[in-house]
């Protein structure tokens, strides 16, 4: 275990309650404060580092939340924190799979695809990780990461992934038969069909 000095939420403002996801305070932070409008969550805010996360809060959360891949969603406004403090925190394991933004979860238990995800995607590809391993988006680590079969590593705050060269692998349709899509049914059908419409439009 590696024990640092990690940035937590410390203390919250007076007559602020999280909701219930089985964490408690302090709460170790990943990356920089930031905003998701693409994603529905235009306010300010931060992501737990997973990896920190006391044992019996992260049995909590999984338990709450139903899979530890949703974990990433969980989401700290910044306008509820009164203090922040950098406190020892140990890495206690490896950071969590992400399921991407873009992929959410349907009724039959298959995955839907948010077309604007792509959008997001074709932004950055061609990025690249910084040299501390640091997303380019708002500065996740995957130094802790762990790589998939082909050498890709997700980063755990959007899902953004990479490549063994450090540069940006993205998630679009017509990669729909990679390993991360395979077998999820209402991804690859959605995926089809915004493929087919790309392709009929020229682009």
């Amino acid at each position: 275990m590696t024990e640092d000095l990690t940035f937590c939420i410390v203390e919250l403002k007076p007559g602020i309650e999280i909701e219930d996801n089985g964490l408690e305070l302090p709460i170790p932070l990943l990356g920089k404060g930031h905003k998701d409008p693409i994603f529905k969550a235009d306010f300010w805010h931060y992501h737990a580092d997973w990896s920190r996360v006391p044992q019996e809060q992260y049995e909590r959360a999984c338990e709450i939340k139903g899979d530890p891949r949703f974990l990433c969603r969980i989401a700290f406004k910044m306008e509820w924190v009164w203090r922040y403090g950098w406190l020892p925190m140990p890495k206690l394991r490896e950071m969590p799979e992400c399921l991407t933004p873009g992929l959410d979860p349907q009724p039959n238990g298959t995955l839907g695809y948010l077309p604007n995800y792509a959008a997001f995607e074709e932004s950055y590809v061609g990025s690249r990780l910084d040299e501390c391993g640091k997303c380019p988006h708002h500065g996740g680590s995957l130094a802790d990461v762990p790589a998939d079969a082909l050498g890709r590593r997700t980063c755990p705050l959007h899902g953004l992934r990479f490549g063994r060269d450090g540069v940006m692998v993205p998630h679009l349709p017509k990669y729909r038969n990679d390993s991360l899509v395979d077998g999820l049914g209402a991804f690859a059908s959605v995926a089809e069909t915004l493929e087919t419409r790309r392709s009929d439009s020229g682009v």
